[in-house]
């Protein structure tokens, strides 16, 4: 179990990382261009392929079993993480409330990316095999 955890903490850290770099340049040079729609679909494309693989990798690295219970821990344990930390950002860096932040994620294009974090946490699950 410690294992996977760390695996899971690990797969956060490292996608959130890769999402701080990507949503910035979203923001700041894609969305401008071509919509905020279409700037958070652009944005997907890069950040399931390299969970994708990202999670291969540290399931290798940690060996991770390829149980149920394991995958699901992952899955959910690096969930959890991304969602706060996607809330603490949304308070501390856009000066939002909690319920704003909560808002921006089911409205819109915010959709589109909550969409994308539930499947960066279904990414485990699918790599079982």
């Amino acid at each position: 179990m410690r294992t996977t955890l760390r695996a899971a903490i690990d797969y956060f850290a490292g996608i959130f990382a890769l999402g701080c770099v990507l949503g910035t340049t979203r923001v700041l040079m894609i969305a401008p261009a071509t919509g905020d729609w279409i700037a958070v679909a652009t944005e997907l494309a890069f950040m399931l392929p390299t969970s994708w693989i990202y999670c291969g990798w540290l399931i290798e690295r940690f060996e991770v079993p390829a149980t149920m219970h394991d995958r699901l821990l992952m899955s959910s344990a690096a969930l959890c993480l991304l969602l706060t930390a996607e809330v603490v950002l949304g308070v501390t860096v856009f000066d939002r409330t909690v319920l704003q932040q909560l808002r921006s994620m089911v409205i819109g294009p915010g959709i589109v990316g909550l969409l994308g974090q539930l499947g960066f946490a279904a990414i485990p699950l699918g790599r079982r095999m």
